[in-house]
């Protein structure tokens, strides 16, 4: 008798996926995006922000936002002993400076300099 239930079961489900799919009705295509200008962006203060310094910023992981009215470059990045990241952002006077010291750890480690000292091997 199982035997019997199992089987009518078995074929009732098999049945059930045998039919054929019902057709979905195509998406419609999603609205272009409109091309960011390759002008500098004006803050609010009314200093602009070069394409040039954005190129620099983006090559270490920043990119713009604007904040209160103010432009500056974030990052997201997790803290030592955790896997959470958290976003830093510095603002535009800063971010030179920060490139600028970024830029030169990585030249550093390239070049297996990495503990600054005459000791290190005096370059």
């Amino acid at each position: 008798m199982r035997t019997a239930i199992a089987l009518v079961a078995t074929s009732l489900i098999i049945a059930a996926c045998a039919d054929a799919p019902t057709p979905v009705a195509p998406k419609a295509p999603a609205a272009p995006v409109a091309p960011v200008s390759a002008a500098p962006a004006v803050t609010p203060s009314g200093s602009t922000v070069s394409p040039d310094l954005i190129k620099k910023a983006a090559s270490v992981g920043y990119y713009p936002r604007t904040r209160s009215g103010l432009a500056v470059f974030c990052r997201k990045d997790s803290d030592i002993g955790t896997r959470i990241p958290t976003e830093k952002c510095v603002n535009e006077d800063q971010i030179e400076e920060t490139v600028q010291r970024l830029l030169q750890a990585q030249q550093d480690l390239q070049r297996g300099r990495i503990c600054g000292s005459a000791s290190c091997g005096g370059n």
